[in-house]
């Protein structure tokens, strides 16, 4: 059996403290999500579907998370 493939959505910008909770909520609203990975100031968004991800990006991107302008990139990579 293969491995799932996930769409990543990049996030910047994001406040210090943030937590996979906030970007969980956040996201969610777009479809399943397959794993979120934050770093420093960014993160990856993991989406099962592809036109889920496509829409987070469109639908985020004029969105605060904690009051805070952030930044959604265009798809970057599909993995399996």
């Amino acid at each position: 059996m293969g491995r799932e493939r996930y769409y990543t959505v990049w996030m910047g910008d994001l406040p210090p403290g943030i937590k996979r909770g906030h970007v969980k909520d956040f996201f969610e609203e777009y479809g399943p999500l397959g794993g979120i990975r934050l770093m420093n100031n960014f993160g990856f968004i993991d989406f099962r579907k592809k036109k889920d991800a496509k829409e987070a990006v469109k639908g985020t991107v004029s969105h605060a998370l904690f009051r805070m302008r952030n930044r959604v990139d265009e798809l970057l990579f599909e993995s399996d």
